[in-house]
């Protein structure tokens, strides 16, 4: 998820670290509301297949494949 915040503030512009090494200020700020927009974002997934025969068990790994995806971008998946 950082990266992805930094690579959107460097597009606009934005510099990052002071001459410590550290965030700007405004960054630290940034930064702060970018976690925050993620953690306000839950996505339902569709209920898992109860029943795992074949196509079931597919289906159930299509869910988990994409809560993994989901989670890996910082937003919450109920």
């Amino acid at each position: 998820m950082r990266e992805e915040f930094e690579a959107w503030a460097i597009s606009v512009g934005l510099t990052l670290r002071g001459e410590t090494g550290q965030y700007l200020k405004e960054i630290q700020c940034a930064w702060m509301a970018w976690q925050a927009s993620r953690a306000a974002v839950v996505v339902e997934l569709p209920k898992r297949d109860s029943e795992i025969d074949r196509d079931g068990a597919f289906y159930n790994l299509g869910v988990e494949d994409c809560r993994a995806a989901i989670e890996s971008t910082g937003i919450r998946v109920k």
